[in-house]
């Protein structure tokens, strides 16, 4: 028996951008080339030329284009020069009459560009080149079937370590991202998360959501919710059918947040960000990257989140917090310093999940970017939990335990798919459904080796966080 996921095909990028340089070159030159190759990959050392590229025309006719610089070229004008090659049969382009023909009305051309005509072609090329480290999934995925992410740009307001994003990653076109959610939608997606950098630096980003929720699909925010702090920016974003938001939230000491996020007096905008986000009625789940400056804190984080994100909102509590281990670092000096072995980990972790399952506060500590489950051998629901929601739902994938645990875990009734059902009602319910994953756990959570001190030991690699 083989089981396959499903396929989600969206709008590559790149693709959009290679039509769009084809397109500026035809405009450019008046013949539309078939494929074109930026030669500055292979001028390394030298200075990059914006204009260095090899084109080929539908007829085979090679040709490149460089900025003038005095050297010798079939035809150079005030901002191009244009010199071609060889047919692929090694005769001379220029002894064949009809690549002669189009040698000659591409030098006519070039001869009479002027450097204003050459602009808006030379902010395509630009563009196309700004891009070429990246790849679509840093902008846009699909997970598990039912849920779609996509990345309004990597600007931020915190400059966080561990972050594995570059603040100078270019944005994706705004269009773009529309038509990645019109496909999410028509291809099933039922809830999708807007994120960042930080999404709240983006204008567009209400109308982005209003799409969203015009679509049919619900809406999450990945923030660090420090523009919630006022109340009428989250108006807006309330208004235009804001679900839910994942939290950034690793301290409860605000100097400790200003060291991991490199941006002092922050944490403060963040605290209020999450109250107006709960008393507007919005759905908050926290995320807390564990590493060196917080790990030993880590009760008093959950602590925190009790006294003031939870029993303050008897009727709309923060309802779930995920520990997250660090992924690879963009800043790999950064990367080092910041992990910490496990096993010095795990008494704080530990702490930190007790304190929050017994205020009923769920906690995801276990998963693509968690911990190892033995770090959590002595709290069984939450190590249940993980490995109910850890990996894919491909069972080739998975391996029959995990696979049996995880469908098993599926069937309990589960409080969070009861959005309708009052307050009071949900929070029944997620008892109950700690209850049965503690009974779970115990029975079906295989032991594990304890992690050993080291390097190999801190790191695990981690897809980037959803």
């Amino acid at each position: 028996m083989t089981h396959s996921l499903p396929v989600f095909r969206l709008t590559p990028l790149r693709d959009q951008q290679r039509e769009a340089v084809l397109k500026a070159f035809s405009q450019l030159l008046g013949v539309r080339p078939v494929e074109f190759e930026d030669r500055n990959a292979h001028r390394a050392g030298e200075e990059l030329d914006p204009w260095s590229f090899l084109l080929t025309t539908p007829i085979g006719l090679g040709v490149e284009l460089a900025s003038p610089s005095g050297g010798q070229s079939f035809a150079s004008g005030q901002a191009l020069t244009l010199s071609y090659r060889k047919l692929p049969d090694g005769r001379d382009a220029f002894q064949s009459p009809p690549h002669r023909q189009q040698l000659e009305q591409l030098a006519q051309r070039v001869r009479a560009l002027s450097v204003e005509d050459t602009r808006a072609a030379s902010e395509v090329l630009a563009l196309w080149r700004s891009f070429e480290e990246t790849d679509d999934y840093m902008f846009v995925q699909v997970r598990r079937g039912v849920n779609g992410i996509v990345r309004l740009g990597f600007r931020c307001n915190q400059n966080c370590g561990f972050c594995w994003q570059g603040r100078d990653w270019p944005d994706p076109p705004m269009g773009l991202v529309r038509t990645w959610l019109d496909e999410m939608a028509a291809q099933g997606i039922e809830r999708v998360s807007i994120s960042g950098g930080e999404p709240t630096l983006y204008k567009d980003l209400a109308v982005t959501i209003a799409h969203a929720r015009g679509l049919g699909m619900a809406v999450a925010l990945q923030t660090n919710a420090i523009r919630m702090a006022k109340p009428a920016y989250l108006d807006t974003l309330v208004e235009a059918g804001l679900n839910s938001a994942f939290v950034s939230f690793h301290s409860a000491d605000p100097e400790v947040s200003d060291i991991m996020t490199r941006a002092p007096r922050t944490h403060g905008s963040t605290v209020a960000g999450i109250e107006n986000l709960l008393r507007a009625g919005v759905e908050v789940q926290i995320n807390c990257v564990v590493e060196e400056r917080n790990y030993q804190r880590l009760a008093h984080h959950a602590s925190m989140v009790v006294e003031r994100f939870v029993r303050p909102f008897p009727d709309h509590p923060v309802e779930h917090v995920e520990y997250s281990h660090p992924a690879m670092s963009h800043d790999p000096s950064f990367f080092e310093q910041m992990l910490v072995p496990l096993d010095l980990v795990k008494p704080h972790l530990v702490a930190a999940v007790r304190a929050l399952e017994e205020a009923d506060v769920q906690v995801t500590a276990i998963g693509t970017c968690g911990f190892p489950p033995c770090l959590l051998a002595d709290v069984p629901e939450a190590r249940a939990r993980g490995a109910a929601v850890a990996g894919s739902r491909d069972p080739e994938r998975d391996g029959p335990r995990r696979q049996v645990l995880r469908e098993g875990l599926r069937r309990l009734p589960r409080p969070r798919s009861m959005l309708g059902a009052a307050p009071r009602v949900r929070r029944s319910l997620r008892r109950s459904w700690h209850s049965a994953l503690r009974l779970e756990g115990q029975k079906r959570a295989s032991s594990c080796t304890p992690p050993k001190v080291g390097l190999a030991a801190k790191y695990r690699p981690c897809v980037p966080p959803m």
